[in-house]
């Protein structure tokens, strides 16, 4: 195992970060009307919002190649489609949101060889995703919570990778299941569009364009009207961005504060409702202590798959996994100003899981633990940019008892496993152009694995086939990318 110095080095480039950024904290807020007001002070007021997002994608790809062989020709065909539909709800009782998406995709991939038989892949997905969340809200404070997340994919796989035997193909059905359910104390408020209220107000401000004071009722009561303008949804988005400058601007002619209605006032709400996309911030503090079941199965079905040049075949895959976990989350988001914003959200979970794979005749029980801490710091200078640093860390350290029939069928096994993983990431987004952004992300990203049971089931949670092996694992990544991302609507 590598020293815990080895492990601190993913942390230099973010407290250096951290360090640069908050020399500059003192001075992002400049003297005028407006810097008083906290984005703290703002409760999101009653909206509901429904939306239905449709994303398809094909992609169509060959290639030919000769490097002293025959020459080659690959291709491949794949399709997608995946809709999902998104609510959200908000009031002084009920906090809700949920996220539902079916998908499909089929792909082909084909590789011919002069004077060989072409191999040939094919690759059908069907699945779906589920998270739904509830908070009921007895009081301002306390809360009741019960949450569905589920996932669930069927894959068929049909191809001729070891020819010439016979085609294959896998049939593998994963299905992902949990409930928790609890209470807590405390509520985290949505304040992003009070940012905006600010950012409109100081905007104006320094462009000459309000008249008179504007005290905190005022803009309390300017932003809780941004939020219904915002969370009314209109089909046509140029139609909806009319809308929105509309009501905004009636808004700031019925309290009198615009001293000269002109182009410069205009374009100055268009811009920055234009860009008025990321980020979600909040506000707040909320502990809560949850009773989580969950149950996972994989099945994977193998028709003439052999093992290369050799005549076996594999039998059935049947694998499950139960856990009962405790959990205790404690979770808090501070607006530092309308320019800086901390979170930290920590979960503390103990519990219970058994497994079992009937091909090895393999069962385990196990007494699981484990820490989850992740902690962002946000920047955003003005609506167009962000730049966020996050540092995610967790913690497991399982032990137990298990029983392989095929190999020790007479005694069992004590085994520990312990995982740990720790990233840090830095990501800088800016708009170009209303449809037109760019994205900066680097990460850096250490596992240590260590794990000694004789047949590893932990990989269900990723869905492989399981491995026997015993050994620690660590390993590095260290990532670097760049978008430009176009969207034409």
């Amino acid at each position: 195992m590598k020293s815990p110095k080895h492990f601190c080095k993913l942390f230099y480039f973010p407290i250096l970060v951290l360090l640069l950024l908050l020399a500059k904290k003192n001075s992002i807020n400049g003297q005028n009307k407006t810097s008083e007001f906290e984005l703290s002070d703002y409760k999101l007021t009653d909206v509901s919002q429904q939306q239905l997002n449709l994303d398809f994608g094909l992609n169509l790809s060959d290639s030919n190649y000769n490097n002293g062989s025959p020459i080659r020709s690959n291709s491949t065909r794949e399709g997608h489609f995946r809709p999902s539909y998104y609510f959200y709800k908000n009031n002084r009782k009920h906090q809700s949101q949920a996220h539902l998406q079916p998908f499909i995709s089929y792909g082909t991939f084909s590789n011919d060889r002069v004077a060989t038989t072409p191999t040939f892949q094919s690759d059908l997905d069907l699945g779906f995703e589920i998270d739904l969340q509830n908070r009921f809200y007895k009081n301002n404070k306390h809360f009741f919570e019960i949450d569905i997340i589920a996932d669930g994919i069927f894959n068929k796989s049909r191809g001729n990778p070891y020819f010439p035997e016979p085609m294959v193909t896998d049939k593998v059905n994963t299905t992902n299941v949990s409930i928790p359910i609890g209470f807590g104390i405390g509520r985290l408020e949505a304040v992003e569009d009070a940012r905006l209220a600010l950012f409109i107000l100081e905007d104006l401000e320094q462009k000459g364009k309000i008249d008179g004071e504007i005290n905190k009722e005022d803009y309390l009561e300017f932003a809780k009207h941004i939020s219904r303008v915002k969370w009314q949804r209109v089909l046509d988005f140029r139609m909806q961005n009319q809308y929105q400058v509309e009501a905004i601007d009636s808004f700031l002619r019925t309290k009198d504060f615009i001293k000269e209605y002109d182009a410069i006032y205009f374009t100055s709400i268009i811009d920055l409702l234009r860009y008025n996309w990321f980020p979600e911030r909040f506000h707040g503090n909320r502990k809560s202590f949850l009773i989580a079941p969950s149950y996972l199965s994989y099945n994977k079905k193998y028709e003439n798959y052999p093992f290369p040049g050799t005549s076996n075949r594999y039998t059935n895959e049947n694998l499950s996994k139960f856990q009962y976990l405790g959990q205790f989350n404690f979770d808090i988001a501070k607006t530092i100003n309308v320019k800086w914003q901390w979170d930290l959200f920590t979960t503390l979970s103990a519990g219970y899981e058994t497994g079992k794979e009937e091909r090895f005749e393999y069962q385990y029980n196990a007494i699981v633990t484990k820490i989850e801490v992740r902690t962002n710091l946000g920047f955003y200078p003005n609506n167009r940019t962000s730049l966020k640093l996050a540092i995610d860390a967790n913690f497991d350290n399982d032990f137990g008892s298990e029983n392989h029939l095929l190999l020790n069928a007479s005694s069992s096994n004590n085994f520990t496993k312990r995982v740990i993983n720790v990233q840090s990431s830095l990501e800088l987004f800016y708009w170009l152009a209303p449809n037109f952004n760019i994205t900066l992300f680097g990460s850096l990203f250490m596992r240590n694995y260590k794990n000694n049971t004789i047949i590893n089931l932990y990989q269900l949670d990723f869905a492989n086939d399981i491995d026997i092996f015993g050994n620690s694992n660590e390993n590095e990544r260290y990532i670097f990318t760049a978008s430009l991302n176009y969207s034409i609507f």
